[in-house]
């Protein structure tokens, strides 16, 4: 007897695809969102036995579906969800400039409430992209752009040259981000972000406009534990300032308490762009203060002058402005013999601003009237009355002294206004304020005994002076009527080495 070998059948092409068709039907996605509860289960009937065929290729069983019922996978943005508090807002980067534009104006910002301010300040308006989020999106843009390039230390430029005049893979990434065949890692951006943060975020990075959080070196607290404040009181009590450890390479009580107390300070608020150094600061009221700024006036620096020397600012408002009283005429600067100068040419006058901001080194508030006072190289000592907010100030007179102002000093006790000016006779005044006329409140002139005009060994007139290099008024109840100034050696002519 002879036993013929069974010929095995192979598929079809169409069959393959059938095949191929059914398996895609019956993928079930695994990831964390429900699938909806109106969804049919499926049903198997099989016609006959499966034919046997080539070894690995078994005729699969027709799997009958519902065209009516297909697969949609969920979006997760349209989940509601416990962790819904945990998306983090963004804002486009046209939205934010307009925002800005309105946040600047005091007129819209007066309409907020200390509360909406303080809101406006946090995160809860607008967070942007960190670092790990930035580097979860720049690996689905890869994989979608199909480019191959290595993520380096900036994906935020990597972001940008992918997506620069190419806004259509927006909608394309947007989908990849959702499809529940994504890692789970690269999911995670979707867990802080929704849809429409991403999509905004996109735009600007096609616009290459976007605001990226820049990581900020985290300052940690020092180890406290040998260095305790309290340990240090009760060292303090029982050695004294300088214990048997600072000899053993320990600091100082003094100067680790002066650390402690520095470390504590947290910056609220940092504005720039004076006219140079910071020379005089002064409260107006709980969050108005007026400051003054040294310039650039000497004729060998004019071309660097610029506006700025005198401020006003609030900390409620967060915000401080430039006043531009404390001017003069530029004047005309000429060579200096075979030296040229900058300044003398006539490009430069006509280039320049007409106007020379002096510098502003001296502010005082008198509590007793509510004015504000500010001396200034210009010569002059300016009244103000500041908002109570800080928003501005309005100018209530001005005193002309003959040289420049150097201090000006108020009391809490009385209304008296000390000022004194770069001059050796006669350089103290002290004002008694009248309110109807301010610009010409009487004054008293004083000078000290040592104040003269010093002359040298040969009775020729020396070329320098003493001047008032401070001053301040009694603080204690039987001198509150003291003026207290203190004069120093100062060159007529401005050049210190004639100081002996």
């Amino acid at each position: 007897q002879t036993w013929a070998k069974p010929k095995r059948r192979r598929r079809t092409k169409l069959q393959m695809e059938e095949a191929r068709r059914l398996k895609a039907q019956n993928f079930t996605p695994t990831n964390t969102y429900t699938r909806p509860h109106t969804q049919k289960n499926l049903t198997v009937t099989r016609s006959s036995q499966a034919p046997a065929l080539a070894q690995g290729n078994v005729a699969r069983p027709y799997i009958q579906q519902p065209v009516s019922q297909p697969i949609h996978y969920l979006r997760p943005a349209a989940v509601v969800s416990n962790n819904d508090h945990l998306k983090q807002p963004y804002i486009s980067s046209v939205v934010w400039r307009k925002l800005k534009r309105n946040l600047s104006n005091l007129t819209i910002v007066k309409l907020f409430s200390k509360a909406e301010r303080d809101r406006l300040k946090t995160t809860a308006l607008h967070v942007p992209f960190s670092q790990e989020e930035l580097k979860l999106l720049y690996q689905t843009l890869v994989e979608e752009s199909r480019t191959k390039r290595p993520i380096d230390s900036n994906p935020a430029v990597q972001i940008v040259q992918i997506m620069k005049d190419n806004a259509v893979l927006i909608p394309k990434i947007l989908k990849a981000l959702q499809h529940p065949k994504r890692g789970r890692q690269e999911s995670e951006l979707l867990r802080t972000r929704d849809a429409a943060a991403v999509s905004d975020f996109l735009k600007d990075a096609s616009k290459a406009t976007i605001n990226v959080a820049v990581k900020m070196p985290i300052a940690f607290p020092r180890d406290k534990t040998p260095d305790r404040l309290m340990a240090l009181l009760r060292d303090r009590e029982v050695y004294g300032m300088s214990p048997m450890s600072s000899r053993q390479g320990r600091s100082s009580f003094k100067a680790v308490a002066n650390r402690h107390l520095e470390d504590a300070l947290i910056r609220q608020s940092e504005w720039t762009d004076c006219s140079g150094d910071i020379s005089s600061i002064t409260w107006t009221g709980p969050d108005s203060f007026i400051g003054g700024a040294l310039a650039h006036s000497d004729t060998h620096n004019m071309q660097y002058n610029k506006p700025g020397n005198l401020l006003v600012g609030s900390t409620s408002l967060d915000v401080i402005r430039s006043y531009p009283d404390h001017r003069v005429v530029r004047p005309i600067v000429a060579n200096e013999g075979d030296k040229e100068n900058a300044n003398a040419l006539e490009s430069m006058r006509t280039t320049q601003s007409p106007w020379l901001y002096e510098s502003v080194v001296s502010t005082a508030y008198c509590e007793l009237n509510g004015f504000s006072f500010t001396a200034s190289f210009d010569k002059t000592i300016k009244i103000w009355s500041a908002s109570e907010d800080g928003s501005g100030m309005t100018l209530r007179g001005t005193w002309p002294h003959y040289e420049k102002v150097n201090f000006v000093a108020t009391s809490p006790h009385h209304d008296r206004i000390a000022t004194a000016i770069a001059t050796n006779g006669n350089a103290v005044r002290v004002y008694s304020v009248d309110n109807n006329n301010i610009s010409l409140s009487p004054y008293d002139e004083f000078c000290g005994n040592r104040s003269g005009e010093p002359t040298d060994e040969m009775g020729n007139q020396a070329k320098w002076s003493y001047q008032p290099a401070t001053m301040q008024w009694g603080k204690s109840p039987g001198v509150l009527d003291f003026l207290l100034v203190g004069y120093s050696p100062r060159s007529i002519s401005g050049n210190d080495s004639d100081v002996p």
